[in-house]
């Protein structure tokens, strides 16, 4: 399990989360979220060789940039 957790945007209306499992591998969303949620617990495949977490806040202006965080094999 990996728990993911994030400041709120005032201006968001919402989160898309995508997750990737290797370096070469595309994002793939995963969530999309309420403006309220703050964190999100994910449960990736156990033979990911390396996790990545992209996070895009978005309105009815269109999507931030993403935030993203990389974690190595076997953390949780």
């Amino acid at each position: 399990q990996v728990r993911l957790s994030w400041s709120r945007s005032t201006h968001a209306d919402g989160y898309i989360l995508e997750r990737r499992t290797d370096a070469s591998a595309p994002w793939s969303a995963i969530a999309t979220l309420d403006a309220q949620t703050v964190q999100f617990d994910d449960f990736p495949p156990a033979d990911a060789p390396r996790l990545a977490y992209a996070i895009r806040a978005h309105n009815s202006e269109g999507e931030s940039a993403p935030a993203i965080a990389e974690l190595a094999a076997g953390l949780t």
